[in-house]
């Protein structure tokens, strides 16, 4: 997925940038369900040319709870400074890539931003409620009976110090 890039003494031209992109383009493995949008704009000077995107799309994942898969949309934001001639390519503490060849790939800054704005821990719903640890149900769709009572072993012992009586409250 590259990009054209002239080289004329312009004084600041915006160009927008539209781009349909497929899953496959990427340079890494993302969940991507179906194209991902991209809108923005090159702006070109002199010696810089700074590009501006934001991609839009959805991805398929499984959820960290409970396991069921689903599709959530993500949006992710680029904003990159390009350096037209080789003269120096760091500027400050803002990193300045190098133009090769009078193109500018956009893949891997693509993969790169929508690799970052997914989530890592995804989740179906906030409130999703997870599996069972002894059964296994998936506890958004039905409860289980199983007990979900667990003691530590080695304290099991101090369960023999109370009485049934004692450890009721009253109320």
């Amino acid at each position: 997925m590259r990009v054209q890039v002239e080289r004329f003494g312009r004084i600041r031209e915006a160009t927008p940038i539209t781009l349909e992109a497929e899953p496959g383009a990427w340079s890494l493995d993302l969940p991507i369900e179906g194209s991902v949008q991209v809108h923005g704009r090159l702006l070109q000077d002199a010696e810089d040319v700074t590009v501006s995107l934001v991609a839009k799309g959805n991805a398929r994942f499984h959820c960290s709870r409970c396991l069921a898969e689903y599709i959530e949309p993500f949006e992710a934001e680029i904003e990159q400074r390009f350096r037209l001639d080789a003269k120096g390519t760091e500027n400050g503490d803002e990193e300045v890539l190098q133009v090769e060849e009078d193109t500018i790939d956009l893949g891997p800054l693509l993969a790169e931003a929508i690799y970052l704005a997914l989530p890592s821990r995804p989740l179906c719903d906030e409130h999703c409620l997870g599996l069972c640890p002894v059964c296994g149900q998936n506890q958004n769709n039905a409860r289980c009976a199983c007990s979900q009572e667990s003691i530590d072993p080695r304290l099991e012992i101090l369960r023999t110090l109370i009485s049934p009586e004692e450890g009721k409250e009253t109320t």
